[in-house]
């Protein structure tokens, strides 16, 4: 179970670069109204998979050397990063379905709104979400103590 993380956060992580440097690449993907919110998402799954890696090398730590040396920082940091991407995927993802649907329900008034506008709220209130897990993961957490092992160690 410890190695499945691994190639989960180097495939996230190459596959959704890849859609980032072909968005910063090409000016006519800029263009297309659509491409912000997609690569808004690869952001976000990009972090997802930098999460992927920072648990799968606690786990292998665990699993190979018997060893739990971690504080609540490590605990924590380690699923937040996770917590983070999904969080800004998700947001993203509605997003993309919101923009979707005014495209269908009324492509002439679509075609005239201001796309990038949208994609550019989308985006910060994502990471707003994302964020917001940093800070209802540490309130009331007494870091001075060792815990005796990590929730996503089970």
């Amino acid at each position: 179970m410890q190695s499945t993380y691994i190639p989960i956060g180097i495939f996230g992580i190459f596959g959704n670069a890849l859609v980032l440097i072909a968005y910063l690449s090409y000016k006519k993907m800029r263009d297309i109204d659509c491409a912000h919110l997609i690569a808004a998402l690869s952001v976000g799954n990009v972090i997802s998979g930098f999460g992927a890696l920072i648990i799968s090398a606690s786990r292998l730590q665990i699993a190979l050397f018997n060893d739990f040396n971690f504080s609540r920082f490590n605990c924590i940091f380690g699923a937040v990063v996770v917590f983070i991407g999904l969080e800004m995927s998700q947001a993203i993802t509605m997003a993309i379905a919101i923009d979707r649907l005014k495209a269908v329900s009324d492509p002439f008034a679509y075609l005239s709104s201001n796309n990038r506008l949208f994609a550019g709220i989308s985006f910060l209130l994502s990471i707003l979400a994302g964020l917001s897990n940093i800070i209802l993961s540490v309130i009331g957490v007494d870091f001075s103590t060792q815990p005796s092992r990590c929730n996503w160690c089970k």
